[in-house]
């Protein structure tokens, strides 16, 4: 028996054709684009997500240190634009604006009412070369301690001027007060306490703005019912005119405590004429340094003093220059300058510049510092500068606005002027004039300034031709360059005339077009 043939049929598979391997590798190079693309942007939104989240929190700094800053005193919350530091362990307005790293942040403080400030907090950085990154954070500050309604929270006691009376000393005299609410207060009792004077020392009164609101004899610390005195809102200080003691009253120490109709106190403490005047001035500053020195212009370099000698912040500059030496008995003759800087606080980089200075002089600068009394330092450092010599190129005015053909000889330019706007003489030596627009056989024949030929020739467009030295005197007013004189017609022509200078430096004008 024949058994059935079985075919089998034998598939045989081809290698990748080209098209499919391209295809391939494209995909593949689109994949890993991707991949690195994600990578990339990935790892430049993380660093930028980091920026902002730093800059959300010097913002939200800001806005911490005005609450604190107002929770000292509302007062200090001055209209403007502010820069943060800290001084000691406290809160201060310093410039316009900080810098912390990359950032650099600037507090608006607005006034809304007389309880009310608006405070914008604004940080920003650069974010990448073409981008700069912002955070702005917002809030409304109020005077809570009035607003809250305790009548001692609106009482400002003013004792910086306080002493002893030097035709009485028994009498303790200079304080104020001042009502700083929205509302009358009123003050029903006194407590006054003293030390640093006899034991036997009494109080025997208290006048407020010329009211006797106290009389008796009273012992330190003794609550005392006086006269109600009503403080009206707005009205201003009054003043205390003075504690009325039995004895002498110099190198005491007195506590008063001042009570309130709403049962509300302040106290204060405090030396009548016990703080000695501000006697220390600013330290002298050594270190004036000059740089960038043009023909007029200079700028200075110092390091800040302090109020007192190099602490603390000193309240303004005088900078002057003179054209000899400047010492103490010449500083009154020197000039003083405009626009100095206000002090920053002690050892920080100042500078500015100086302008108006006259070219090739010696200029001889000082500063001195001065403070709020005002304490003015000694004389600093005397650094010296000669101001450069301007380019005569810089003093030439080459005025086209005229220029023509000359209409009864076309192969002339005319209508050209230079003038010598600057102080000392100028003198021309050489000129390069170009040209377009006409035939190439064109070629310069002439050039006459204020009636002097200067060149004469068969020049090319564009050499260097060294003419007779023509000299403009300062302040002779308006030389013509009377014509260039070419050998076929020029209309239609183009020009561009380079100027050079006795001492090297050149002028261009182009585009010229008569």
């Amino acid at each position: 028996m024949k058994l059935p043939t079985t075919h089998y049929s034998l598939l045989t598979r081809r290698g990748f054709s080209p098209v499919e391997v391209i295809l391939a590798g494209s995909i593949l190079a689109l994949i890993v684009t991707a991949i690195v693309g994600a990578l990339v942007y990935g790892r430049e939104g993380t660093q930028v997500s980091g920026s902002r989240a730093r800059a959300i929190f010097l913002a939200d700094e800001g806005l911490e240190a005005l609450r604190n800053m107002r929770d000292e005193s509302f007062t200090n919350l001055t209209d403007g634009p502010h820069g943060l530091v800290t001084s000691g362990s406290q809160w201060v307005f310093s410039g316009v604006e900080d810098v912390t790293d990359i950032f650099t942040r600037q507090i608006q403080i607005g006034t809304i009412d007389s309880t009310t400030k608006q405070i914008t907090s604004t940080v920003t950085w650069q974010q990448n070369p073409q981008r700069q990154g912002s955070v702005s954070l917002g809030t409304r500050l109020t005077n809570w301690k009035i607003i809250a309604g305790f009548q001692a929270d609106s009482l400002s006691v003013n004792t910086s001027a306080a002493d002893v009376d030097s035709t009485d000393n028994t009498h303790v005299i200079g304080v104020t007060i001042d009502n700083l609410g929205v509302t009358d207060i009123t003050i029903t009792h006194m407590t006054v306490s003293w030390s640093g004077v006899s034991g036997a020392t009494r109080l025997n009164g208290i006048t407020i703005n010329g009211t006797q609101v106290f009389s008796g004899n009273s012992n330190s610390g003794t609550l005392l019912d006086i006269a109600d005195f009503t403080l009206t809102a707005g009205a201003g200080s009054y003043p205390i005119n003075f504690f009325d003691f039995n004895r002498n009253m110099t190198n005491s120490t007195l506590t008063v405590v001042f009570t309130m109709a709403d049962g509300s106190t302040k106290e204060v403490t405090f030396s009548p004429g016990a703080v000695p005047p501000d006697t220390t001035p600013p330290a002298a500053i050594t270190n004036l340094a000059v740089s960038n020195v043009t023909s007029n212009s200079t700028d200075l370099s110092w390091t800040a003093p302090g109020d007192d000698d190099n602490t603390g912040t000193a309240t303004s500059y005088d900078v002057r220059y003179s054209t000899a030496p400047i010492t103490d008995a010449t500083w009154s003759s020197a000039t003083q300058v405009t626009g100095e800087p206000a002090p920053a606080p002690a050892g920080t980089a100042q500078s500015m510049t100086v302008t108006s200075l006259s070219p090739s002089t010696t200029y001889y600068f000082a500063i001195r510092t001065a403070d709020e009394v005002p304490n003015i330092s000694s004389l600093s450092n005397i650094p010296s500068v000669t101001t450069l010599t301007p380019a005569q190129a810089d003093s030439l005015l080459v005025d086209t606005s005229a220029v023509n053909i000359n209409p009864s000889d076309n192969t002339q330019v005319i209508g050209i002027t230079l003038e010598n706007t600057g102080t000392s003489n100028i003198t021309i030596t050489q000129m390069t004039v170009s040209w377009s627009g006409v035939s190439g056989g064109t070629r310069l024949n002439g050039i006459t300034i204020g009636g002097t030929q200067v060149f004469s020739g068969n020049s090319n467009s564009g050499t260097l031709l060294d003419i007779t030295d023509f000299t403009l005197t300062a302040g002779a007013g308006i030389y013509q360059l009377n014509n260039l004189d070419f050998n076929r017609r020029i209309t239609g022509i183009t020009l561009s005339i380079t100027f050079t200078m006795a001492d090297g430096s050149t002028k261009t004008v182009s585009g010229i077009t008569p």
